[in-house]
């Protein structure tokens, strides 16, 4: 019986590496809602492990590695406050 992979190669690959990014930003939806709005997919995506997921995230956003935006909103919203955190990032190199 092969063993389930807990991540993909990509976040293996991120671990290992010193990335130096410019803008990391999550987009937090309670696992509750998202699990609400498209059920179970996976065992990956039971809501204990999106609970779990959720928390590394926290972790990292008050270490200051990633910039939060409250995703339980429209998605227009949604994509405003992105786009004005790339453009402040942006403007502030010139």
């Amino acid at each position: 019986m092969r063993k389930r992979r807990t991540s993909h190669p990509w976040i293996e690959k991120s671990k290992k590496a010193d990335l130096h990014l410019d803008l990391a930003i999550y987009i937090d939806i309670p696992p509750e809602v998202v699990e609400r709005i498209k059920g179970k997919r996976s065992v990956m995506e039971t809501l204990q492990t999106q609970q779990k997921v959720r928390e590394v995230y926290k972790k990292l956003i008050a270490r200051g590695r990633l910039i939060s935006i409250n995703g339980n909103r429209p998605a227009d919203e949604v994509a405003k406050d992105i786009l004005a955190l790339a453009l402040d990032l942006l403007l502030s190199r010139n």
